[in-house]
């Protein structure tokens, strides 16, 4: 570890991320070597509602899932944040690649879309944007109408966002397992240089 952080600190990196969780060891670890929480990160809340439905219907025919608009939304979306909000623009197409959502099963429409993915019933909001409360409305009802027993979105980023899933019966949690930790590798503290608008997806998460 010392010589990662000594290999960042000749390429004039400021900070050394990691991803881990507070139940397994090495997070005491890490916070020996003087690693802290992503506070902005990590205290995103998370939401999910339980269905009960004994059949799903079909699913509405959605258009189809095109990387190149989901880059400039996403773009347009991140703009005044910071963190990790930098994508290349073949992103979308290598995790669909890697089964990190289901293109089958996610939706896309003018104002915005959501990548899902599928496990014994219950959808997972893997990303989720829009412009407009009205979208994520529609979004949402969206999810729920082919999902069987359950919705889940591990990291709600945004308060519109999570109002609106409150507002649909939507119960939230807090205290994620999973988290983001930082070390500042010069005399700069993360808050100095980030500020509070702090980003992290699901989809980025490492």
């Amino acid at each position: 570890m010392e010589k990662a952080h000594h290999y960042f600190r000749s390429k004039n990196y400021r900070f050394s991320f990691l991803c881990t969780g507070r139940t397994i060891i090495a997070y005491a670890f890490y916070r020996k070597l003087g690693y802290a929480e992503v506070e902005p990160v990590n205290q995103f809340k998370g939401v999910f509602k339980v269905l009960d439905k004994a059949e799903t219907p079909a699913k509405n025919v959605s258009p189809t899932i095109d990387p190149e608009k989901i880059y400039r939304m996403y773009r347009k979306f991140m703009e005044g944040r910071t963190g990790f909000v930098i994508r290349q623009e073949d992103f979308i197409t290598m995790f669909a690649k890697r089964k990190r959502f289901d293109e089958k099963r996610s939706i896309f429409k003018e104002n915005g879309y959501a990548l899902l993915t599928e496990n014994q019933g219950v959808t997972k909001v893997q990303e989720l944007v829009a412009f407009d409360k009205p979208t994520y409305e529609d979004l949402i009802d969206e999810i729920e109408q082919t999902a069987k027993a359950g919705v889940i979105n591990h990291v709600v980023t945004g308060e519109q966002l999570l109002g609106v899933y409150k507002s649909k019966g939507y119960r939230t949690q807090i205290g994620e397992h999973g988290v983001m930790m930082v070390k500042n590798l010069t005399d700069v503290d993360i808050d100095e240089v980030y500020g509070r608008s702090f980003y992290l997806g699901i989809l980025d998460w490492f």
